[in-house]
């Protein structure tokens, strides 16, 4: 079987998402409410917190394509870990500018101080994620992403929001 690549899924996700937000002009998705709640809130801020951004599409897209990944881990340099930040040069920034979503200058989300640190993405991450409120939205959503949340679903529902 023919391995899916990351331009490939995202272009599969952003059609569906297309046809989901265009037919009904909402964000149509099976999520739980605090779900949603949380990925509101990455969408509200999606302007001013466009590394947040980026790194959830790159974190939901790899895990998709690697499952067995532990996207905490975002690093090489962390053990387990892989390297978030060349897999967002090279795949999500380009596919967020494509279709002139919200999208890092710099070419990735991990260049923003408050991201790159070497340490895992779980609840005692230090990084000074901005707004106050997005930091344990952010966590939050990177656990859920390893506890088994439907990555797909997540990464459509941040596709339709931005489409709408």
């Amino acid at each position: 079987m023919k391995k899916t690549t990351p331009p490939q899924l995202l272009a599969g996700i952003y059609d569906e998402a297309m046809l989901l937000a265009g037919t009904t002009g909402q964000i149509t998705s099976g999520l739980t409410p605090p779900e949603k709640a949380l990925l509101d809130l990455v969408l509200t801020y999606s302007e001013q917190a466009k590394a947040v951004l980026a790194v959830l599409v790159t974190s939901l897209t790899y895990k998709i394509l690697h499952p067995e990944q532990d996207v905490r881990n975002h690093q090489a340099s962390i053990p387990n870990g892989y390297s978030g930040r060349t897999f967002d040069a090279k795949f999500i920034t380009p596919f967020l500018k494509q279709q002139k979503f919200p999208a890092m200058h710099s070419g990735t989300g991990w260049l923003t101080r408050a991201l790159e640190q070497k340490q895992p993405y779980n609840q005692s991450y230090p990084g000074a994620i901005n707004p106050k409120e997005l930091k344990p939205a952010f966590l939050t959503i990177i656990e859920n992403i390893e506890s088994g949340a439907n990555c797909r679903q997540y990464l459509s529902y941040l596709l339709q929001g931005l489409i709408l």
